[in-house]
């Protein structure tokens, strides 16, 4: 029994993807890309999000 992962098998990234669909290189090596627009649109957002789902709870 292996004491890292406890018996069980490691994850391969891409094992089951289509080999057209593999990359030579992992996305998720790098830092998340940064938000695009303001805090004001994300609140607005956020906001419009919160009265949709009060509008349907109360519909």
């Amino acid at each position: 029994m292996d004491g890292e992962t406890g018996g069980l098998p490691r994850r391969r990234r891409q094992a089951s993807l289509a080999p057209g669909l593999r990359t030579e290189t992992e996305r998720s090596a790098g830092p998340a890309p940064a938000p695009q627009g303001s805090p004001e649109q994300a609140r607005a957002t956020m906001s419009a999000l919160q009265r949709g789902f009060i509008r349907g709870r109360n519909e």
